[in-house]
């Protein structure tokens, strides 16, 4: 089996997210390349994604950090977020946060906005669980960032955020508007029934509970099959 048919199985297996399988054939392939090789990011890029795909957080950073050091330009902007997501969703923020920082070595719109998504999901998630503070920064990052995108699908994730952020704080009406905002940008079943399940939140909080309660039986089948578990599309 020769290069070309290694990569060609393992994008065979990715497609049909048997992404540890891929893995293997990816793993095989990149043995047969020189360190010099031109080929060298885009395999360790599908390496990555395997590993971040299972979940194996510290095997996908090992890998962005090579390609840290082997791409330039818009690819490298994705490499450095990506890995400052990975340290995000293992819990080390702080390693998350100085990763990100790295994105303002680019002067590009492209680098400014997922620096100010990122920033803000982790302020999102420090004053969610360490301290309310952080949530000023949050709605600061966000604010930022959705001035930077026309892209419907990032500006729905953005708006949808704000409205936990403000649930947070106690604002569930202003959360409840954000939730709104949000649902008129996107008809993606899975976006949906991810802000929805927000809103049900917060309308707990105001005891509607039966308003919480339809939302969150429409929201029940389409979650099973949502494929953005971490909610990357923000990141795009």
């Amino acid at each position: 089996m020769n290069f070309t048919d290694m990569i060609n199985i393992g994008d065979k297996k990715y497609s049909k997210n048997k992404y540890s399988e891929a893995l293997e054939y990816y793993l095989k392939a990149l043995n047969y390349l020189d360190i010099n090789s031109n080929y060298q990011v885009n395999i360790r890029k599908k390496i990555a994604n395997s590993y971040y795909k299972q979940k194996k957080f510290q095997d996908t950073i090992r890998h962005l950090e090579i390609l840290e050091a082997i791409t330039q330009n818009d690819q490298l902007i994705r490499i450095i977020t990506l890995k400052s997501i990975c340290f995000y969703l293992i819990g080390n923020f702080d390693a998350a946060l100085k990763s990100v920082k790295l994105l303002d070595n680019f002067s590009s719109t492209l680098a400014q906005r997922k620096k100010f998504v990122t920033q803000g999901v982790i302020h999102l998630r420090l004053g969610q669980y360490i301290d309310s503070k952080f949530l000023k920064n949050t709605i600061e990052n966000f604010t930022k960032a959705i001035d930077l995108t026309n892209e419907t699908q990032v500006q729905h994730k953005i708006l949808r955020n704000l409205g936990i952020c403000y649930n947070e704080l106690g604002n569930f009406y202003k959360s409840l508007d954000y939730f709104e905002q949000a649902l008129k940008l996107t008809n993606n079943k899975s976006s949906i029934s991810n802000t929805y399940h927000e809103m049900a939140n917060t309308l707990c909080k105001l005891n509607e509970f039966k308003k919480a309660l339809e939302l969150l039986t429409y929201c029940k089948e389409i979650s099973l099959n949502n494929d953005d578990i971490y909610n990357l599309g923000m990141y795009k």
